[in-house]
């Protein structure tokens, strides 16, 4: 990157577990910095969407126009696949290339690097910053958080400015019920 031209970064947030066979990149968050005008926008696709176009070459001629699966599953299916996407399949660079060609193409930029955090990389960088303060709207009541052993436990969270550690702003972001 030259340091004048816009910068296009795809940020990923992995479901990724110790001991977990999954890996499904659920938050996807392009990034899209002009450093002549100092403006930052950030595009973010929900993990859910399906029929994502895809771009010209290899991939089409196996998915169609399209992919019809959830965009969160996309990484998987080309992770080893150097034939629809450059780079060493050993380091699961075909998946991070498609990745960023998809959504470059989605959006109409030119996505040059890629960042990814899974849930304990998460965790480490919010506690490493000190901790995070979020405007709670609402607060949060949820039965049915995933816990350990595919359980469940319940998570309450007030609404009003918190104070959040990283394991707590972690149960934040991943809320779903309530």
């Amino acid at each position: 990157w030259n340091g004048t031209d816009r910068l296009n970064i795809l940020l990923i947030g992995s479901d990724q577990r110790a001991g977990d066979v999954t890996h499904n990149t659920d938050t996807m968050i392009v990034v899209s910095i002009d450093p002549a005008s100092k403006h930052v926008v950030m595009f973010s696709l929900p993990r859910d969407t399906v029929d994502v176009p895809l771009p010209p070459g290899p991939a089409r001629r196996v998915y169609g126009s399209v992919y019809r699966g959830k965009i969160n599953s996309f990484w998987s299916s080309v992770r080893k696949r150097d034939d629809l996407f450059p780079g060493d399949p050993k380091r699961n660079l075909p998946g991070y290339n498609g990745l960023k060609a998809i959504l470059g193409n989605l959006y109409g930029l030119d996505i040059r690097y890629f960042v990814e955090v899974n849930f304990d990389g998460f965790r480490q960088i919010v506690d490493t910053m000190g901790g995070v303060t979020i405007n709670v709207q609402m607060p949060v009541t949820d039965d049915r958080f995933p816990s350990t052993g595919n359980s469940l436990r319940r998570i309450y969270i007030p609404s009003g400015i918190q104070h959040m550690t990283g394991a707590a702003a972690l149960q934040y972001a991943r809320s779903r019920h309530g």
